[in-house]
């Protein structure tokens, strides 16, 4: 099976139906897959091969979903680029990747033209600026015949390049397959008609989602920069069934004024991943869109899903667990375990990283053994992520490798003081990082041997979300 198989044949049995809905303007099944048909087409006369790499630079425009089907259809490699970063981020993953091609949305940086020089290999970025219809009009809509296989190469992400330079993380067809069956497997079924809403990027988590809610034959709307109370007003005038919500997205939604004012009854399930979810925002949640429809996922970019839980398990009261701060229970289709330095498996309940398996993971970093040697061992992806699996099969996340402070020969654990601090009710975001004392000296952050980097967080190199917008 590859994504290709399954984009033509949601676009055969929905073609009358919407599928996709940018800045107000609702595109059919039908008509999406003639843009893609073009796009590929234009993209070939350009003179992209198969297995050729594409940069895509997009805040979830039509473009992206222009693109998305393009590369499927010819079995270019797609690459993401993430709309925030800086232009020397999108350069260092335009040159790693080795794109030949990078489309970008009209409202791209000039800046991005350095790409040309720095990169002999690159062949034309194309800016969708007031031409690109036009130029998509004038394609042919012949369909696509390139070779194909569930082992090829589907989409090149990159980390956010928090420890150095940022590292691609390939996925094969079969692997892209298996991370959205497997997220949404411990999900409420998307049904045909159903309306799925995507406030995160496509470049990000909320990809995820968009190959199964087509696959289903569900309406994707595709929305970006809105506020708050913008978004709440949408989700219920669109009657959203599924979304993708980052904690953070999540917590400001569930605190708008007016949302505990709107009918949630068509809502099901706005998936929560990408960081865990504090005790307040996840009330918040529970009392305004209700307990049935909270759904966690936990993974990282480089294997995706491993655990998750829905409210059933979140919201249980179980003896010697406390479901309501863990991030999920390893996934039937994956397997998690924690090590520890020297990759030995601890006992239930000891501290140590989280490592994991599951048929989303990727096989190695881009180009990139060392890395790669660091963070697989023997099949297994080492999360980066400090934590420890109860007796019930609950996960909990203590911190990042590398994060524990010691001080007055104690271990510290940002993340813990974190949660704790996030309960109290008048704390909307926390972050905990160490300072020299005059007591206690100079805090000390633990070398952990799997991560590769020691790293001393301080005030200004410690962002509210430190590395969590890594976690799925």
């Amino acid at each position: 099976m590859d994504v290709r198989s399954i984009l033509r044949r949601g676009a055969s049995y929905y073609a009358r139906l919407p599928a996709v809905v940018v800045g107000g303007r609702e595109y059919t099944f039908e008509e999406c897959w003639r843009r893609g048909l073009r796009c590929y087409n234009g993209l070939r006369s350009i003179g992209l091969l198969p297995g050729d790499r594409v940069g895509m630079l997009d805040d979830n425009t039509i473009l992206g979903v222009d693109l998305y089907l393009a590369c499927a259809i010819g079995n270019f490699v797609r690459v993401p680029l993430y709309w925030r970063n800086s232009v020397d981020r999108h350069l260092q993953m335009i040159g790693k990747s080795g794109c030949r091609i990078v489309l970008a949305s009209a409202d791209a940086p000039p800046e991005l033209d350095r790409a040309r020089a720095e990169n002999p290999f690159l062949k034309e970025i194309v800016v969708a600026d007031g031409g690109y219809e036009k130029w998509l009009a004038s394609q042919s809509e012949e369909e696509g015949h390139a070779p194909i296989s569930e082992n090829d190469l589907c989409v090149i992400k990159f980390t956010g390049g928090t420890t150095g330079e940022p590292k691609g993380i390939p996925n094969t067809h079969r692997q892209w397959i298996s991370i959205g069956r497997d997220t949404m497997s411990f999900k409420p079924r998307i049904c045909t008609g159903d309306t799925m809403l995507h406030m995160a990027p496509l470049s990000h988590a909320s990809a995820y989602y968009f190959l199964p809610a087509w696959a289903q034959g569900a309406r994707q709307i595709l929305g970006s920069g809105l506020e708050p109370t913008e978004i709440v007003t949408l989700m219920s005038r669109e009657k959203v069934a599924h979304s993708f919500m980052p904690p953070t997205l999540l917590n400001m939604v569930a605190n708008t004024d007016n949302a505990s004012n709107h009918d949630w009854s068509t809502l099901r399930s706005p998936a929560i991943g990408s960081a865990p979810v504090g005790i307040n925002t996840l009330l918040k949640a529970e009392e305004v869109f209700g307990r049935r429809v909270l759904h966690q996922t936990y993974g990282t970019n480089e294997a995706v899903p491993l655990a998750g839980m829905g409210p059933e398990a979140w919201f249980a009261v179980v003896s010697g667990s406390e479901p309501m701060k863990a991030v999920g229970k390893p996934l039937p289709c994956a397997d998690v375990e924690i090590w520890d330095e020297e990759g030995n498996v601890l006992p239930v309940g000891e501290v140590g990283e989280v490592v994991g398996k599951c048929d989303g993971q990727m096989d190695g970093y881009w180009m990139d053994p060392v890395e790669t040697a660091r963070k697989v061992a023997n099949g297994w992806i080492k999360t980066g992520d400090l934590g420890r699996i109860d007796k019930n099969g609950y996960l909990y996340l203590t911190d990042r490798v590398g994060e524990m402070i010691i001080s007055g020969g104690h271990n510290i654990y940002p993340g813990e003081l974190e949660k704790i601090i996030s309960g109290h009710p008048d704390v909307l975001e926390v972050c905990v990082f160490g300072i020299p004392d005059k007591k206690w000296g100079r805090p000390q952050w633990r070398y952990a041997k799997s991560s590769g980097v020691a790293r001393s967080p301080t005030a200004t190199s410690c962002p509210w979300s430190r590395r969590r917008s890594a976690r799925i």
